[in-house]
C-alpha cells in the first residue's frame, strides 16, 4: 500500500539548509541546468530536434542558471507570482534530452492560468526536480505531469518506476540522502524546503514495484493584469533602439562576451569601437555616445576607465557591467550613469543604451 509524507492540508514542514547545503543545492541547480544545455546541444547536432526548439529550451536553463547564480549573491528581485502550467511546460522541453536517454515518455497535462504565489525561478526549481529525479530513477516507462486549478494549485509528478520502501521513503527528503549512485541527494531536499517556504503542502505515495507520486500544493495568485503594449514588445523582441545612440565604446576583457555584446549591438547598426583592458581604453580618442565598461578587467578595475572617460570627456554616458550587485559605494567621479547585470540578455543590453528614466537626457 502506499505511504505519505503529509496528510493532506498540512503545511509541509522543512528544516532550513544551512549555508553549505544551501551552496550545494545552487551548485546543484546550475549543474542540471548546464546538462539540459548539454543535451539540447546534442540533440540539434545529431539533427534529433529542430535549431529553434533547441534554442528555445536551453535559453529556458540559461535563464535558470542565471537566476540562480544572483540567488547566490542574495538577490531575490523576481516577481512572486507565476504561471505553473507555463513553467511545467518548460520543465517538460528541458527533460526531453534525458528522458529520451532512459526511454522514458513525458505525459503532460498542464491547466493554462495556473497562477501560483511564488516566483517563477522557485516553481521551476521545485517541478524540475521532481521531474528530473523520476526520470533518473526510471529505465523505460511513463512519466506524468500534472497542473490542476483550484483555490490551491495542484502539481503532480508520477512515474511507474522502481517506486519505494518505507524506510527509503522516510529518509528521501533528507539532503545529502541517495540511492542513486553517482547522485548527491539534494533534488527533493530543495524541493521541500522550497513548498515549505511557500507555505504549501507535499504529499509522497509510494509502492515498491508500482511507482512513485509527488503532490505539491501551492497557493493560487491573482492573474495578473495584462501586460502593456510596450512590455509585450519589449519581450517579443520588438523594441527600437535610442536613436540617439550611434556610437559604442565597449570595454570587456573576455573575448567571448566582448565579441557578443560587439556583434549584437553591430547588428542592431551601431559603430562599435573595442577594448580589452584598461591600457587599450585609455589610448582610444574617438568620441562615443555610450560605453559599456566591465568592472573588472585584467590590468584592472573598469571604474578607473570610467574615471578616465569622464575626465577626457569623450562619452556621454557609461554603463557599468558587472556580475556583482550595483553599490553606491563609488566616488561619483568612477560612477556609472547605469549598471547592466551579467549574465544578460539582448534586450537588457539594448534597454542599457537609454538614457537613464528620470535623467534630463531622458526627459529632454
Amino acid at each position: 500500500m502506499s505511504v505519505r509524507d503529509d496528510q493532506p492540508g498540512d503545511e509541509a514542514q522543512s528544516d532550513p539548509l544551512g549555508p553549505e547545503q544551501l551552496a550545494a543545492a545552487a551548485a546543484h541547480d546550475v549543474a542540471n541546468a548546464l546538462s539540459a544545455v548539454l543535451g539540447w546541444v546534442e540533440l540539434a547536432s545529431r539533427g534529433d530536434a529542430e535549431p529553434s526548439e533547441a534554442f528555445a529550451a536551453i535559453a529556458t536553463a540559461a535563464r535558470t542558471a542565471r537566476t540562480t547564480a544572483r540567488y547566490l549573491l542574495g538577490e531575490r528581485d523576481e516577481e512572486v507570482r507565476c504561471d505553473l502550467g507555463s513553467v511545467v511546460r518548460d520543465v517538460t522541453r528541458l527533460l526531453r534530452p534525458s528522458a529520451r536517454e532512459a526511454h522514458v515518455v513525458i505525459d503532460t497535462h498542464a491547466a493554462p492560468a495556473a497562477w501560483v504565489g511564488i516566483s517563477r525561478s522557485d516553481a521551476f526549481r521545485i517541478a524540475w526536480n521532481l521531474g528530473l529525479n523520476a526520470v533518473q530513477a526510471m529505465q523505460g516507462g511513463t512519466l506524468q505531469l500534472s497542473v490542476e486549478r483550484g483555490d490551491t494549485i495542484r502539481l503532480t509528478v508520477a512515474d511507474d518506476g522502481p517506486g519505494m520502501d518505507e524506510a527509503t521513503r522516510r529518509r528521501v527528503l533528507e539532503g545529502g540522502y541517495t540511492t542513486r549512485e553517482g547522485g548527491h541527494g539534494l533534488g527533493l531536499s530543495i524541493v521541500r524546503q522550497l513548498v515549505a517556504d511557500a507555505g504549501g503542502t507535499f504529499e509522497i505515495e509510494s509502492v515498491p514495484g508500482h511507482g512513485t507520486r509527488f503532490r505539491i500544493g501551492l497557493p493560487a495568485a491573482e492573474t495578473p493584469a495584462r501586460r502593456s503594449r510596450k512590455r509585450t514588445q519589449a519581450r517579443s523582441g520588438v523594441i527600437a533602439r535610442d536613436p540617439s545612440v550611434r556610437k559604442v565604446l565597449v570595454v570587456e576583457d573576455d573575448d567571448g562576451v566582448r565579441e557578443l555584446v560587439a556583434t549584437t549591438l553591430e547588428l542592431r547598426g551601431l559603430e562599435v569601437t573595442c577594448a580589452r583592458s584598461v591600457e587599450e581604453a585609455r589610448g582610444i580618442s574617438t568620441p562615443a555616445d555610450v560605453a559599456l565598461v566591465d568592472l573588472t578587467l585584467g590590468d584592472g578595475g573598469g571604474d578607473e576607465v570610467i574615471a578616465d572617460l569622464r575626465a577626457r570627456g569623450i562619452v556621454r554616458r557609461i554603463v557599468l557591467m558587472s556580475g556583482m550587485p550595483e553599490t553606491g559605494n563609488l566616488p561619483p567621479e568612477k560612477r556609472p550613469d547605469r549598471w547592466l547585470r551579467k549574465p544578460f540578455d539582448s534586450l537588457q543590453l539594448l534597454e542599457s543604451l537609454s538614457a537613464p528614466s528620470g535623467s534630463q537626457e531622458a526627459t529632454g
